[in-house]
């Protein structure tokens, strides 16, 4: 499948967030840290956080969240124990670091946030 196969089947899906969004292995924090955010359809999600300085690949944090669409760039997010939901503006890139490594970037939309909601640094799914 191509790039452009891999855009216009991105875009098709119900919502283009569904799916298993995480940081990406080359980068500085991944070699301390490693996340993954989980969006299920019925407005569920799951994150995990593995700490690196540990060796093991069982997560150290674990959390339920819940989300519901604004419109076609905005969200609604919470963790499932708090009571607060936290408006998202979020931008979706397609980021190409060779001809075989392309990746979806999710990021909050503000120029001053380089990272999604309450994680640090961007989000990314293979293209």
């Amino acid at each position: 499948m191509g790039i452009l196969d891999s855009v216009k089947q991105f875009f098709k899906t119900k919502d283009e967030l569904i799916g298993t969004w995480q940081t990406r292995q080359d980068t500085e924090t991944q070699v301390l840290w490693r996340c993954s955010l989980s969006f299920m359809e019925d407005g569920t999600g799951k994150i995990i956080s593995w700490d690196l300085e540990t060796v093991t690949e069982v997560p150290t944090h674990q959390d339920l969240f819940l989300w519901n669409r604004v419109d076609k760039s905005t969200i609604l997010i919470k963790l499932e124990q708090e009571s607060g939901w936290t408006k998202v503006v979020y931008q979706v890139e397609l980021k190409k670091k060779t001809a075989s490594q392309t990746w979806f970037q999710l990021k909050d939309a503000a120029a001053t946030k380089k990272g999604f909601w309450n994680i640090p640094v961007a989000l990314y799914r293979s293209a």
